[in-house]
């Protein structure tokens, strides 16, 4: 039998992810590889500085690589790769155990990132977001406190529907109610950065829907997993602990790599189902003959490719060229290189007053090893650490400069950079970093500069950022386009995340839709859909329901907050269009857990004011199921879910994904 052919355009770890599926059925398919550059890992790939006391260089990368531990689809492929001491790349993370926040002139704060106890009832998981956020480090106040847990306990008691539809229209800052006067500038500086350490937007600038189920994962969750620390990372430079050994595993599965080799075009033929691609156009004048086609590249490129004819073949590809070929930031790193390891915390530090949006990690305390020191296998004669840096905001105009980093030079960039991490973590009576410590600078090779003054022109790795309202214009893997598949990171998926576990779990449903139309359905990569705590699963599937009937209601958790006389004439409404047999069956699983009795609708008023009771009683050193009440800061109501306009299909939401397997 005929191997079917596979072009995969794109080597970062999207199309690496593909081609990885792929491999496993090496009987069945013919991989190939097509990449731009001169080597895998897109993004990813480190980028090495020459130098004569190290041997392949001083090791640069476009940023540091952040494993969370709700990771699954690409901790599943790390664990299949082999390397040749026996182990397997999943073995080359190592546990981060905290997080810091660096401000200006204040003592740097270290919070925990494990809390290790468990979620069995609901007064326990709103226990624990209360334990979570109350930690020092975040500096917050009992109103605070209880505004930030009722906006995660909103969240988790909503439905799929209601967080694409309605939470997605609003960011995450106006979701938490960022802008209330009730609430300390601690609150503010909270809710827009802590989303930075997952992606280069702020919290004024990301969906509510997006940001609020990664803050879920990362703040909540994960600190509860069973890995040994909430936040992993590399113990050496992404090239050796990852991207060559993935490399040399998939060649010696049959994977065929072609570099220096960008798709320029598609062309496509009308078939009696639809279209196809019949052949892909490369730079370098060949052309890619394929039974399927995987396009893993970032969402400007996808963009680029499409004209008239692909657009009008599939709409998604439409919408992707209209819709979100703007959607992207600079997140880029730089490493400075020390002569001393300053191990300024054992984690990723946030810098919340710097006006480029900083985060750093320092490399050499993860990258030590029993056998050599950093120095001895990295940094060579005088080089004993590395702090990697990342700068989000290239928009922001830094008040020293009076300049943005896009209007700067690279040695600028790197001037100021520097300057505003001193600022975060020196304080006149103790001075943590100076310039005399850093010997060697980097900044990543993919920001161009140019120009009469020689400021940065392009960025050749923008990352793709979810807007408000984006949501629903993002496509599927499967596009209508029969053998053309999307495998990157802006795809709809579980994830829901610009990731390299976004690029994972999007080639994974490009290589399923190729191995249902081939009738491999026996050995579908396996995908899964986030958890969260089971819980909320009946407060979910409520208002799963109230979404579908259209009863132009608020979120139930709403309902407690407004007048007594509102809030019965809600429950009047409902009790008219709701049977009493579903109405009972939702009073009784509020019950169960606020201690409620009765029939509806009075019960449900009795249900909401118990568990508005059970939330607005959060504070530092109470239970948080005793009776005392606490002030919430005045809400604003959610707003009505907008007409889409031109919208060609409904929202996609987990629910619509090919099911888990």
């Amino acid at each position: 039998m005929r191997k079917k052919r596979v072009a995969i355009y794109g080597g970062g770890v999207g199309g690496l992810s593909a081609a990885h599926e792929l491999a496993k059925l090496g009987d069945r398919f013919e991989v190939h590889v097509y990449e731009p550059s001169n080597g895998v890992g897109g993004k990813a790939r480190s980028q090495y500085l020459p130098h004569a006391g190290s041997d392949r260089g001083l090791p640069g990368e476009h940023g540091f690589r952040f494993f969370p531990a709700f990771y699954f689809h690409l901790d599943q492929t790390m664990a299949e790769i082999p390397l040749a001491n026996g182990r397997r790349v999943i073995d080359n993370l190592v546990p981060s155990q905290q997080f810091a926040i660096a401000r200006n002139g204040r003592k740097l704060a270290l919070a925990k990132r494990r809390i290790g106890r468990g979620t069995d009832t609901l007064t326990d998981a709103v226990q624990l977001l209360s334990t979570w956020f109350s930690q020092d480090a975040l500096g917050l106040s009992s109103p605070d406190l209880a505004n930030m847990v009722y906006a995660f306990t909103k969240f988790m008691m909503s439905a799929e529907s209601r967080r694409a539809q309605q939470f997605d229209h609003m960011s995450w800052y106006d979701f938490t109610n960022g802008d209330s006067q009730l609430l300390s500038d601690n609150y503010r500086v909270v809710a827009n950065t802590l989303p930075r350490t997952m992606v280069a937007m702020d919290g004024r600038r990301g969906s509510a829907y997006t940001l609020g189920k990664v803050c879920l994962q990362v703040l909540f969750l994960d600190p509860l997993r069973s890995h040994s620390s909430a936040d992993r990372v590399l113990n050496a430079p992404t090239d050796e602990a990852w991207l060559l050994p993935w490399y040399d595993h998939l060649r010696a599965r049959g994977v065929q790599f072609h570099f220096d080799a960008a798709l320029e075009h598609l062309e496509l033929k009308v078939t009696e189902t639809g279209h196809e691609v019949e052949a892909g156009r490369l730079s370098n004048g060949r052309s890619v003959d394929a039974d399927y086609h995987v396009c893993a590249m970032p969402v400007d490129r996808m963009a680029s490719l499409v004209d008239d004819a692909l657009a009008h073949a599939s709409p998604s590809l439409d919408r992707v060229r209209t819709r979100l070929s703007h959607l992207n930031a600079w997140m880029v790193g730089a490493q400075y290189f020390l002569r001393q390891d300053i191990q300024i915390a054992s984690g990723h530090v946030i810098y919340s007053d710097s006006p480029w949006a900083l985060t750093s990690i320092s490399q050499a305390q993860f990258w030590d090893d029993k056998d050599a020191s950093f120095a001895e296998k990295h940094g060579g004669d005088g080089i004993h650490g590395v702090l990697s840096v990342d700068i989000s905001d290239w928009d922001a105009v830094a008040p020293r400069l009076g300049r943005a980093a896009k209007d700067c030079t690279r040695e600028e960039v790197l001037d100021e950079t520097f300057r505003q991490i001193m600022d975060g973590l020196n304080r006149r009576e103790n001075d943590v970093l100076g310039w005399d410590d850093v010997a060697y600078r980097h900044l990543d090779d993919n920001i161009k500069f140019g120009g009469p003054e020689n400021r940065a022109m392009s960025n050749d790795t923008p990352l793709f950022v979810h807007e408000p309202g984006t949501y629903q214009y993002r496509p599927a893997a499967q596009t209508e386009i029969e053998n053309l598949l999307l495998a990157s990171d802006y795809v709809a998926t579980h994830t829901n995340l610009a990731t390299m576990e976004g690029a994972n779990e999007a080639a994974r449903h490009a290589v399923k839709s190729i191995l249902r139309r081939e009738g491999c359905v026996a050995r579908l990569p396996r995908i899964r859909a986030l958890s969260e705590p089971m819980v909320f699963r009946p407060f979910r599937r409520f208002d799963a329901w109230l979404m579908s009937q259209d009863l132009g209601l608020d979120h139930m958790f709403d309902l407690g907050e407004v007048e007594l006389s509102e809030l019965l004439a809600q429950a009047e409404r409902v009790s008219q269009k709701v049977s009493l047999p579903r109405m009972r069956a939702f009073v009784r699983q509020m019950s169960s857990r606020s201690r409620v009795r009765g029939s509806a609708p009075r019960s449900v008023v009795r249900a909401q004011s118990a568990f508005r009771q059970v939330v607005s009683s959060v504070s530092r050193a109470e239970f948080l199921a005793s009776r005392r009440t606490f002030t919430m800061p005045t809400r604003r109501r959610s707003p009505p879910i907008p007409a889409r306009e031109g919208a060609p299909r409904a929202a996609p939401s987990p629910s619509e994904l090919p099911p888990a397997i």
